[in-house]
């Protein structure tokens, strides 16, 4: 037997499988992250940084939206939105014209903090797609959106 053949693992029918791949591609994705940083920043919840993003290009966007475009339960997004608080990255605001309505933006620390994850994930999206040509990281990443896409209707 070659050490090809014993090292290599079978996954039958999951090989082709769409949602595994993902779920493979996410776990790669994640321990590459948790080895590129050791800082505190490392050990903020998964859809920190998507927040805090999201929230920076999308100033005055609800708990309610912030949690739906990032596929987050509520109690994610609570927890997440508690934490950029208490690091001083961002505001919960009442909506002036309906109080019922909670209003997120970044503070100037979020604003900095921002920057830093861009240029963090810059290194690691280098990282990821170093392998790929740029027309294939633009089908990759169009192909990912059908999907994402199909889930939404789906659901």
């Amino acid at each position: 037997m070659s050490s090809k053949s014993r090292n290599s693992v079978q996954f039958g029918f999951l090989s082709g499988h769409i949602g595994f791949q993902l779920h493979l591609c996410g776990r790669a994705v994640w321990r590459l992250l948790r080895t590129a940083s050791k800082t505190r920043a490392s050990r903020r919840p998964s859809g920190f940084n998507s927040a805090l993003v999201v929230i920076g290009y999308n100033p005055g966007i609800s708990p309610k939206r912030l949690a739906e475009v990032l596929y987050l339960d509520p109690q994610a997004t609570s927890s997440i939105l508690d934490r950029l608080e208490d690091e001083g990255f961002a505001d919960r605001v009442r909506s002036a014209s309906d109080r019922r309505r909670v209003l997120l933006s970044l503070t100037k620390r979020g604003e900095e903090e921002m920057s830093v994850v861009e240029t963090r994930s810059k290194r690691q999206e280098d990282q990821l797609a170093k392998n790929l040509t740029d027309e294939e990281r633009e089908t990759l990443i169009a192909l990912l959106t059908k999907v994402r896409n199909n889930i939404m209707i789906a659901s």
